[in-house]
This record gives C-alpha cells, structure tokens and sequence, in this order.
C-alpha cells in the first residue's frame, strides 16, 4: 500500500505567506491573523496575534469509529503553555473530535497528547509518557491514531510509542478543524513551527510512519544523477543520470608524432593482434634482446641478496644473471608507460582528457 493510500489531506507548509495549501489540492486552509514562515519550509505561528490556519467541518475532516492518523511536525518556541498543534472540536470540553496538542500543566506536564471524545466515553487523553518531556526548539515528529479494529488509542514521538485501550471512536460534529489552535474562536495558540500536517483515513505502519516523519509528500527521495560539479541542491527534486561524456576517438600515429606503434593503433581500433615478428607486430621471445641486455649496477644495488638454495649466498655476478630478464622487464613497461603518457598528452586538450585518454591506452596493452 503506498502512503498516499487514504491520504485526505497533506499541508508542506512551505508557502512564504497566505494560505496552507493542500498537496492535494482540495482541503486548502485559510490564514487567520498572518501566520509567518521561518524561510526554511516551516510556518511560523506566534501565539501573541492569534495566529492559525482553520476549515469548516466537512466530511473528509470528521472521522468516527473508524481508523485514522495525524501527523505533524513541530518545534516549539516554549513550553510555558498548553497549545495546539492540529484540532478538530468546538469551544471547551465539549464535542472534542480529535487534537494533537502539548500539555504544559497537570499530568502530562511537559509531553505531547492525543485527544478524542466518543459517543459514550467522554474526553479521552493519551500522553507521550515514554518519550517523556520535551525541550523548546527541538523539531519532533507526532503522529496519533486510533485503531478502530485493535480498539486502542496511539501516539509515537520520534517514533516512541505508548497506547491506550479505547473502544468508543470519536464523535462527527461541525467543529472547525485547525492548525496552531482549537475550538471554534481558536485558542491554545501555537507558539512555533510547524513544518508539515497530514491526515489519513487508515493506521500507517511503523515503517509507513517513519517514511513520513523522515519525507515530505509525495514520499519518495529525490534520485540525484551523475552530473558533474556534484550532486543537487537539497529542495531542487529530481534529476535524470547526466552519463559521462563519450571515450577520445581511437588515436592515428600522426596525432601522437608516432610514439603508438602499429600493434596499438590497432587494438584501439578494434582490429586482429598483429603476429610477433611480423612488420608493425611485437617482438617474439626469442628475438627480444633486451631480455638478454645486462642488467644495471642500480638495479642490482636494489636488490636485496638472493640466495640460490639456504645457506648459500649469489655473488654480484649471478645475482645480475638472474635478475636480467625481471630488470628488462620493467624497464620495457615503463617506456611503454611514458610513451602512452605522452601520446595521450599530444591527443588530450587538458590534463584531465589525457588521464580518460591514457587509462584507455593501458588496458589495451
């Protein structure tokens, strides 16, 4: 089931100023008294001006007995007084549907809670006790549900969760819905941020709730390609792959004054090994006399002593014998390399060019 699965509505809460408008786009809320913005995806509301965001009582908003979650996120400017963070009630005790809001007095002191009113069972209150108390300016993820199945009440800060048995759903009445305050002439005024608010008409999971106290809707995380100067801006969504720029067209022995011998051009180009002692092809074993050229005094200097069988120690004379092919070797792949060096160099506009350039020269080797 995918998390927009029963979502009626999402507020981003990312507007600069006006209206909270409903991803959605059916369920927009009204700016009362000029709720601010932090500039960084937040709303900012001060309780001193009365500030919130309402809708009249429809359908999508009333609930019932039946499964729902809200979910917001918030940070407070204090925790000096009780406030509201999402509500659907009319004024006092009375004819309280639902409200996500934080205690600062009597038993719950210091917590976030999850409200509701049934038909029979009167004014039902959940504390976040296992989260426990919490501190001004810190973001938090809320999210509260009922279970009409389970029959219990939930409520999960940061994903910490206490529940409570509760049988009776919740009344259906014509209490505005808000955010930032309660109750048809609004009080219990926000006094912070709210970054975002959203309502289903089912239980999320746990992984469900995670997703949404970790992305904003749609849900899904931006896919940053392969672009060069480095990945996104966080906000700026998504990007197709940019893939890399193509290889260097294969290298002709004009563009690189002939240092590519024959056999290299054509392994570049795709065409057959030229045979050993053929013109243009690799010397055969046999014939390769720097196999058989001595080697040097410093090659032999750096070498450490090498014993023919234990106990028994070569003189400068053997160990030179036995080393000259190794030393050969060695000395015929780095000409080989400073060649491709300075091919690549000849063919490449810049440095970096020549690096792609040479790397594809070596695996042809």
């Amino acid at each position: 089931m995918a998390l927009t699965d029963n979502l009626i509505a999402y507020w981003a809460l990312n507007e600069a100023s006006g209206n909270a408008l409903d991803a959605l786009g059916s369920l927009d809320l009204t700016d009362e008294n000029g709720v601010g913005t932090n500039g960084a995806g937040a709303r900012a509301f001060v309780a001193a001006n009365a500030e919130s965001f309402f809708h009249l009582s429809t359908a999508a908003f009333q609930t019932g007995n039946i499964d729902f979650t809200l979910a917001v996120k918030v940070a407070l400017t204090d925790i000096d007084t009780t406030q509201m963070l999402l509500s659907k009630y009319d004024d006092g005790t009375t004819n309280t549907e639902y409200a996500l809001f934080f205690e600062a007095m009597g038993e719950g002191a210091g917590r976030f809670a999850l409200a509701v009113q049934g038909p029979t069972a009167g004014f039902t209150v959940l504390y976040a006790d296992t989260f426990g108390t919490i501190t001004p300016g810190v973001t938090y993820c809320v999210v509260g549900w009922h279970d009409a199945a389970a029959n219990t009440l939930h409520i999960a800060v940061e994903g910490v969760q206490d529940t409570l048995p509760y049988s009776d759903g919740t009344l259906a009445e014509a209490g505005l819905f808000r955010l930032g305050a309660a109750g048809q002439a609004g009080g219990l005024f926000l006094n912070g941020l709210l970054y975002y608010a959203g309502l289903w008409k089912r239980v999320l999971t746990a992984p469900e709730q995670a997703t949404v106290c970790t992305l904003e809707y749609p849900f899904t995380a931006p896919v940053v390609g392969l672009v060069y100067g480095g990945p996104l801006p966080s906000g700026m969504g998504t990007t197709p792959f940019v893939p890399p720029p193509p290889p260097p067209p294969p290298v002709e022995a004009e563009a690189t004054g002939g240092w590519l011998t024959p056999q290299q051009i054509a392994n570049l180009r795709g065409a057959p090994a030229i045979p050993c002692g053929e013109p243009g092809g690799p010397p055969c074993p046999d014939d390769d006399e720097d196999a058989h050229a001595p080697a040097t005094a410093e090659a032999v200097a750096a070498v450490d002593t090498t014993t023919a069988r234990p106990g028994e120690t070569l003189d400068a004379e053997a160990r030179a014998q036995a080393l000259t092919p190794v030393v050969a070797a060695h000395t015929l792949a780095l000409a080989q390399a400073d060649l491709l060096r300075r091919a690549a160099l000849a063919q490449a506009e810049d440095e970096e060019d020549a690096l792609a350039l040479l790397l594809v020269l070596l695996e042809e080797l």
